[in-house]
């Protein structure tokens, strides 16, 4: 195992939120993570990809004899599988766009719909992360 993160080590953490998801517990085992995978009960390279996923804070639980138990999604797996903001801002980035969605839908006319429409396109073409800094700025100022 060379630890790949796209081929050995991301697919088991979306399976531990695949399981968690399934069991309704918010936490799995590794043989329900390996059922998720499609591996044997105890299968190595799965034991050896989620001792690195707990080693690098991305789940949390414990290793005992008779596999792992209690795994669960730690706050950078929650980020990377679970769409949890990274950094303050993330979230209100896709809530603009939702607010502006319901702006459009809910438009009474073409024209004021027209200027919700260009104001949308104008942040998505500015991108993410400068929409991110100028509301944070904006924020951080305000206060």
């Amino acid at each position: 195992m060379v630890f790949d993160w796209n081929t050995e080590i991301r697919p088991v953490l979306d399976a531990v939120k695949k399981a968690i998801d399934s069991n309704g517990y918010g936490y799995a085992e590794s043989d329900e993570i390996n059922a998720v995978l499609g591996r044997a009960a105890e299968d190595q390279a799965t034991d050896l990809a989620l001792s690195k996923l707990r080693g690098a804070g991305f789940i949390e639980g414990y290793r005992g004899a008779e596999g792992w138990s209690n795994c669960t999604l730690a706050e950078k797996g929650l980020q990377t599988v679970a769409g949890w903001p990274v950094r303050p801002g993330d979230d209100t980035y896709d809530l603009l766009l939702t607010t502006l969605a319901q702006r459009i839908e809910a438009a009474p006319t073409e024209e004021e719909k027209s200027k919700w429409v260009k104001l949308r396109n104008g942040l998505i073409g500015a991108g993410r992360d400068l929409v991110i800094d100028v509301l944070s700025n904006v924020a951080t100022q305000g206060m």
